[in-house]
C-alpha cells in the first residue's frame, strides 16, 4: 500500500504545471486552446496558445489603454488562429486630448474667448488648438471660439483641427477665432514587423462667451487611437472570415458659442473648432498560411474629425461658427505568410478619417458689410491621410508538422515559439513513463512474494 501511494505521487509530480495567464494580463497558456467569450476584453502577450478562436457571432474587445498599460494584445498560437467573429480594437489606443474648458469669467460686461482643445497623446499626436483672442474691451466686444486640437498620425501625417469661429459685436474688433492645432507627423516603419497603438486626436475647442450672459460651453474629448493587435502562428494556419479592426476614434466636436437673447450692443461668442480625429492602430497578421475569406476584413482606419461648433445666437450680430476638424491618419497593417490566399483585389483597409462636418448656418445673420459683424461660413475639415498596408517577410515561419508529435516534426527542424510546448509534452510523457516503471516494479515485487 505504501508503495502504491509513492507511485501515484511520482506520477502527479511529473505532470506539467497549470497554465499561468489572465485574459488582460497575458501569460503562458501551456498549449491549451483559447476561445474568449462574447463581449469579453483581452490584452497583453499570450504565448503557447493551441488554437486561438474568435467564434462567429461573437465580438471580443481589446482592453482600452488607461494611460499606462493595455490597448494592445499579442497572441502566439502554436496550431492556428481562427477569426470568424469580430476582434475589435477601435478607439482602444492612445488617449484623445481634452476639450477646451469653459471660460466663465465675466468682467463688467467683457466677454471671454473660448479655449482651444488639447492635443492627443502618444507618438504622432497633434498639438493643441489656440485660445480665442482676448484683446477686447467693453467698447470693442468680440470673443472667438477656441481652435480644435490636431489629429493623430501613424501610417500617414495628421491633419489640423478646426479653426475657432470669430465673435461679433456692434463695434469693429479683431474678428478672429482660435488657431487650429497642427496634426502630428507620421511615425513608425512600413516594411518591418513593428506595431504601435494609434495616436489620440485633439479635443474640440470651447465656444466664446457673450458679453452680457454667462453659460457653459465646453469642447468634448478627442477620440482615442486604434489598438495594437498582433496575431502570430509561425508554424500554423490563420483564417480570417470575420473582422480584425483597430480604427481611430472621432475627434471632439467644437462647442457652440454663447449668445445673449437681449443685450445692446451685444457680442455673441464664436463657435469652437472641431478636434482632429485619432489615428488608426497597428495590426500584424503573421502565419505560415493565411487565408482571408470572402467577407474577411482587416482594417485600421483613421477617426473622423470633430464637427464645428455653431456661433452664439442673440438679439443681433451672431457669432461665427468654427470649422470642422481634420480626419486622423490611417494606421499600419502588416501581413507576413508563406502561403497566402485571399479574394482577388483584397487589401488591408487603412483609409484616413473623414473631415468634421460644418455647423448649421445661423439664423438672421447680418451681412459681412455691417461693421463689426462676422458671418464667416463654416468650413468642413480635411480628409485624413491614408495609412500603410504592407506584405512583410514571414521571418521564423515554418511548415506545420506532418506527424503527430511536437515542434521537431516539421521538415525545417524548427521549434514552436519557445521550448515550453516541447518541454510540457516531454514532462507529460516522462510522467507516464515513471508511472509505468513504478507499476512494473510493484508487480515484480508482488510476484517475488508469492
Amino acid at each position: 500500500m505504501k508503495l502504491a501511494c509513492v507511485v501515484l505521487f511520482i506520477g502527479a509530480a511529473a505532470m506539467p504545471a497549470a497554465a499561468q495567464w489572465t485574459a488582460t494580463g497575458g501569460g503562458n497558456h501551456s498549449g491549451a486552446d483559447w476561445t474568449p467569450a462574447n463581449g469579453s476584453t483581452i490584452a497583453g502577450v499570450h504565448t503557447n496558445v493551441g488554437t486561438f478562436t474568435v467564434a462567429a457571432g461573437t465580438t471580443v474587445f481589446i482592453e482600452p489603454y488607461n494611460g499606462a498599460t493595455f490597448g494592445s494584445v499579442e497572441v502566439q498560437a502554436n496550431t492556428g488562429i481562427v477569426i470568424a467573429g469580430i476582434l475589435n480594437g477601435d478607439g482602444r489606443g492612445f488617449l484623445g486630448g481634452a476639450g477646451g474648458p469653459d471660460n466663465t469669467t465675466i468682467n463688467n460686461g467683457d466677454p471671454e474667448g473660448g479655449f482651444g482643445g488639447m492635443g492627443g497623446t502618444g507618438p504622432g499626436a497633434g498639438t493643441g488648438g489656440g485660445n480665442g483672442p482676448d484683446p477686447c474691451t467693453v467698447t470693442t466686444n468680440c470673443r472667438g471660439g477656441g481652435g480644435g486640437g490636431g489629429s493623430g498620425a501613424y501610417g500617414g501625417a495628421g491633419s489640423p483641427g478646426g479653426v475657432g469661429g470669430a465673435g461679433a459685436s456692434a463695434s469693429p474688433c479683431p474678428a478672429n477665432g482660435g488657431t487650429a492645432g497642427a496634426g502630428g507627423a507620421a511615425v513608425g516603419v512600413a516594411a518591418d514587423e513593428s506595431t504601435q497603438r494609434g495616436a489620440g486626436g485633439g479635443g474640440g475647442g470651447s465656444g466664446g462667451e457673450a458679453n452680457c450672459c454667462d453659460a457653459v460651453s465646453i469642447g468634448v474629448v478627442g477620440g482615442a487611437g486604434g489598438a495594437e493587435i498582433r496575431l502570430i502562428a509561425l508554424g500554423g494556419t490563420m483564417t480570417i472570415s470575420g473582422t480584425v479592426r483597430a480604427d481611430g476614434g472621432a475627434g471632439g466636436d467644437g462647442a457652440t458659442g454663447v449668445g445673449c437673447a437681449a443685450c445692446a450692443p451685444c457680442t455673441q461668442g464664436g463657435g469652437g473648432g472641431g478636434g482632429g480625429g485619432a489615428a488608426g492602430g497597428g495590426i500584424l497578421v503573421k502565419a505560415y498560411s493565411v487565408t482571408i475569406g470572402a467577407a474577411g476584413v482587416v482594417r485600421a482606419r483613421g477617426g473622423a474629425g470633430g464637427a464645428s461648433g455653431g456661433g452664439g445666437q442673440g438679439a443681433n450680430f451672431p457669432g461665427a461658427p468654427g470649422n470642422g476638424g481634420g480626419g486622423g491618419s490611417g494606421g499600419r497593417i502588416k501581413l507576413g505568410s508563406i502561403v497566402f490566399t485571399a479574394p482577388v483585389g483584397w487589401t488591408g483597409d487603412v483609409a484616413g478619417g473623414v473631415g468634421g462636418a460644418t455647423a448649421t448656418t445661423c439664423v438672421d445673420c447680418c451681412t459681412n458689410s455691417t461693421p463689426g459683424c462676422d458671418n464667416d461660413a463654416s468650413v468642413a475639415g480635411p480628409i485624413g491621410t491614408p495609412g500603410t498596408f504592407n506584405m512583410v517577410p514571414c521571418t521564423g515561419c515554418f511548415a506545420p508538422p506532418t506527424g503527430g508529435g511536437g515542434g521537431d516534426d516539421n521538415p525545417n527542424g524548427k521549434h514552436f515559439f519557445n521550448d515550453t510546448v516541447c518541454s510540457a509534452r516531454a514532462s507529460a510523457g516522462s510522467g507516464v513513463l515513471v508511472l509505468l516503471l513504478a507499476l512494473g516494479a510493484l508487480l515484480a515485487l508482488v510476484g517475488t512474494r508469492r
